[in-house]
């Protein structure tokens, strides 16, 4: 018989709302991204950020929002009367009527939306992907409720352009095309191997940006073209202010002022993706560092990012300034478009001066030195990233990794591992080591000199800083990071899953196996592990992100809950925090205490759904709880009245005898098997207190008592 007491806390907790749920949350930045289009209505201007949705700023361009657009991958952004119209990469196209914060999928659905253009009253969409038959212009003359293809076909749409009356043209990647009436009828006027981005004009010349063959220009209305003078770059888009014409190039931006024949450089150099005029002030979206805007017409350029927090964080290093002036203040180094730094968990992030053209790939930290691996280049910081040099590094490859060793700096590249024992003056190439080093990982401590190399040829040892190598059995496996705690390895591989050694790599076994998984991450602490990953596109049912193991890699269990991706690049601990950077998420965080509260403690997987009484009871302050996630069962109840549960998000909650919410212990996606939590109650009172245990529709309460 269920006491009344029980009833009414019951209908508490459903009826409670509550906010303290355990679970990622993402940082105030770093600012930044790959942003893809601009859309502009009245005050509003909207931003479309590739793998992070679309923002919205009601301030010209000073802060940015981000709307309720649930698809990461926007390719596309147009307005037309009070309908906001986004593209996606492969996931159709989506109208909102309310500003971003609903969206509905049109009849364009299952497409790679590669443009969007608004021209009078009609809006115009290319959209297929390649090979795929019907691709081409769509078009629509209700605000895009309804699409039909134009008689353009079998070509990929990248921009349409109107000139003169009903003239139009557009760019494609089979060339340019031109209609004389309004896309009835279509002439192919330029045939060219290499995608046409844009077309811009300042009559009599009319302009094509390309990918990777510079631009085109015609001077007769189209009849003929020739090739501009910036040959092998790319050109997103161009613009005509005046008498400037703007390319948003692979270089930066370019002006113009005499129709092409001579450009300059007017933007930091980065990669650009699209212009928008809005009044007096140009944007421009890059394809690393966010927004930048122009007040003078293009002549200058500021970054105008504030909010957005699509930056691709490929490397995140933990750092400690070991003086009296900072305190030992324990921050973290990002890489992402930039150097990025914070010093109080991420709850602000400064953007460093390195700001180089592709990106950072990786950092490393020593107290007040920071180096920076991007293509090519390694750069150096003495002053905790207020100055940076360039090191003498420069070979055309990324660099993978970077790592103090105990008198060395070593660099992982794509063929091989390079060191400096003078701060970057030269660097020397180990020619032991052949392979693509993914990952370097430099022991601390007692053990300094023990230095371990990821590479696609397997994991390398030196016990003599570097000085010499030793392949370990683990071979040919793509690994990609490691994480070492004394005699104990655990590898991550690249689809391989995850290896565990007991021995320092002399023999190796399968902890985790799936064939989905990049193992991009791994931290190790006591019998805690915790992965990041991403999965290979396509695999939408398959769970990435977080997995974290309690017991030397015996279990695993999902720790994705708050976290929106599934595709985790890099890891960080420190100051008791877990932090992951993501793919087009900057930086996200959680407290380690919570991530590794959950033990499995059973390989035996249980049929029933069971909520074990605490143990001990009473207890003063911390008492343990033990549940059993089962197998699916049909129906849900056995005859004992014990439900069955096929595993799912499982949430473990703590209330009151008010039936207040004050503590979440689990709120993970866990499979079947039987789990414990240890809950530390001494911040509360003496009293009784209630533990629910819900997975999908099952729930279940019991009582202790916390006895002072």
């Amino acid at each position: 018989m269920i006491s009344i007491l029980k009833i009414v806390l019951i209908l508490l907790i459903l009826l409670t709302c509550c906010n303290s749920e355990a679970q990622w949350t993402q940082t105030n930045g770093p600012y930044g991204g790959i942003i893809t289009s601009f859309a502009k209505s009245g005050n509003n201007i909207y931003g479309g950020v590739f793998e992070d949705g679309v923002y919205l700023s009601t301030d010209n361009g000073l802060n940015w929002n981000k709307t309720a657009f649930g698809i990461r991958q926007v390719t596309a952004l147009a307005t037309i009367g009070s309908t906001l119209l986004a593209g996606t990469r492969g996931s159709g196209l989506y109208r909102s009527t309310d500003n971003g914060q609903n969206w509905t999928l049109t009849s364009i659905n299952n497409y790679w939306v590669s443009s969007l253009t608004v021209i009078g009253s009609t809006v115009y969409a290319g959209a297929g992907l390649a090979g795929s038959i019907p691709r081409g212009l769509y078009k629509s003359t209700d605000e895009g409720l309804t699409w039909n293809l134009t008689s353009l076909t079998g070509a990929q749409v990248y921009c349409i352009t109107k000139i003169n009356n009903n003239d139009l043209f557009t760019g494609t990647d089979l060339g340019v095309f031109f209609s004389s009436n309004s896309g009835q009828n279509w002439t192919h006027i330029l045939s060219s191997v290499f995608n046409i981005y844009t077309i811009a004009y300042n009559l009599p010349y009319i302009f094509a940006g390309t990918d990777n063959e510079g631009y085109y220009y015609s001077t007769n209305y189209g009849t003929n073209w020739q090739i501009g003078q910036q040959n092998y770059w790319t050109y997103r888009d161009l613009i005509v202010i005046d008498t400037k014409i703007l390319g948003a190039t692979s270089e930066g931006v370019y002006c113009s002022t005499n129709n092409g024949f001579n450009w300059t450089l007017v933007s930091p150099v980065l990669q650009y993706n699209k212009f928008l005029k809005s009044g007096t002030e140009i944007f421009a979206g890059s394809s690393s560092d966010g927004i930048y805007i122009s007040v003078n017409n293009g002549s200058n350029w500021s970054k105008s990012s504030n909010g957005i927090r699509g930056e691709y964080i490929m490397s995140i290093s933990a750092s400690q300034r070991n003086s009296i002036i900072y305190n030992n203040t324990n921050g973290l180094i990002s890489g992402g478009s930039a150097v990025f730094i914070t010093s109080n968990n991420g709850n602000n992030w400064s953007q460093t001066s390195l700001l180089p053209h592709n990106g950072v790939k990786s950092t490393a930290v020593n107290g007040e030195i920071i180096y920076a691996g991007t293509f090519r280049h390694i750069y150096i910081s003495t002053d905790y990233g207020i100055n940076w040099e360039t090191t003498s590094f420069n070979q055309v490859t990324d660099i993978n990794s970077l790592a103090f060793g105990k008198n060395k700096v070593f660099a992982g590249v794509e063929w091989g591992l390079y060191y400096t024992t003078n701060n970057g003056q030269n660097w020397i190439r180990d020619y032991s080591i052949s392979g693509n080093v993914s990952f370097i990982c430099a022991k601390n401590g007692t053990d300094s000199n023990k230095i371990f190399l990821c590479s696609y040829s397997g994991i390398y040892m030196s016990t003599n800083d570097g000085n010499n190598w030793t392949l370990l059995s683990l071979n040919n496996n793509h690994v990609l990071s490691l994480a070492v705690r004394d005699s104990t390895l655990f590898a991550g591989t690249e689809y391989y899953g995850i290896y565990r050694s007991l021995d320092n790599g002399q023999t190796w076994d399968t902890v985790f196996n799936n064939t989905y998984y990049k193992v991009n991450a791994l931290f190790i602490e006591g019998q805690n592990i915790i992965a990041g990953m991403d999965i290979l596109t396509g695999m939408i049912d398959t769970i990435g992100g977080i997995l974290v193991s309690t017991n030397n890699g015996e279990n695993w269990f999902s720790g994705n809950n708050g976290l929106d991706t599934s595709n985790v690049l890099s890891l960080a601990v420190t100051n008791g925090y877990v932090f992951a950077g993501i793919t087009g998420g900057s930086v996200w965080k959680r407290l380690l205490s919570e991530l590794i509260s959950i033990n499995i403690i059973s390989k035996n997987v249980p049929v029933k759904f069971i909520l074990y009484q605490n143990y001990p009871n009473p207890f003063n302050p911390s008492t343990k709880i033990k549940f059993d996630i089962g197998t699916p069962l049909n129906p849900p109840f056995d005859k004992g009245g014990t439900a069955h549960s096929a595993g799912g998000l499982t949430k473990l909650i703590i209330y009151d005898v008010l039936g207040k919410e004050i503590a979440t212990l689990v709120n993970e996606e866990l499979k079947p098997g039987t789990y414990e939590v240890e809950w530390n109650a001494v911040n509360y009172p003496s009293g009784i207190y209630f533990y629910t245990l819900q997975a999908g529709d099952v729930m279940f309460t019991r009582k202790m008592i916390l006895l002072k």
